[in-house]
């Protein structure tokens, strides 16, 4: 059994060991290294994880007959709406245009002419006397 130093307080180590240490765990100075352990994790990295799903816009970015697809899909629903837009406007002017230019009904003017509280058996009735007295 070998002895190993002692160190000087409880906690700290011997300053041989200290020494020996810092020359095993220093950082190589060989720039190259550097780049091939970069290289060595990139690679792994690739190898473990999976690659990401596609999202939408990307499918459309890179397929040339997608991108189609989706100019033709978002032109047939600006016209179908620029359609529909046109017939709504078309309703609209043609229900403004009855309303100022047409006659009104002749509903108001019966009911000026039927007395207060006659009903539509008392106007008959009255109408069918009425004229019978001119014969």
């Amino acid at each position: 059994m070998t002895r190993q130093p002692r160190a000087e307080s409880q906690g700290e180590l011997a300053p041989a060991v200290r020494e020996e240490l810092r020359a095993i765990y220093a950082a190589p100075h060989d720039p190259a290294f550097w780049t091939r352990l970069e290289a060595g994790i990139a690679a792994r990295w690739r190898d473990v994880v999976p690659p990401r799903p596609e999202e939408w816009w990307t499918v459309l970015a890179s397929s040339g007959r997608a991108r189609a697809a989706g100019v033709v899909a978002a032109t047939v629903a600006i016209l179908a709406t620029g359609a529909l837009a046109l017939q709504l406007r078309a309703a609209q002017v043609q229900a403004a245009y009855e309303t100022v230019l047409e006659p009104a009904s002749p509903a108001p003017l019966q009911a000026a002419l039927r007395p207060a509280g006659a009903g539509g058996r008392e106007a008959t009735f009255r109408y069918v006397i009425s004229t019978s007295e001119e014969r």
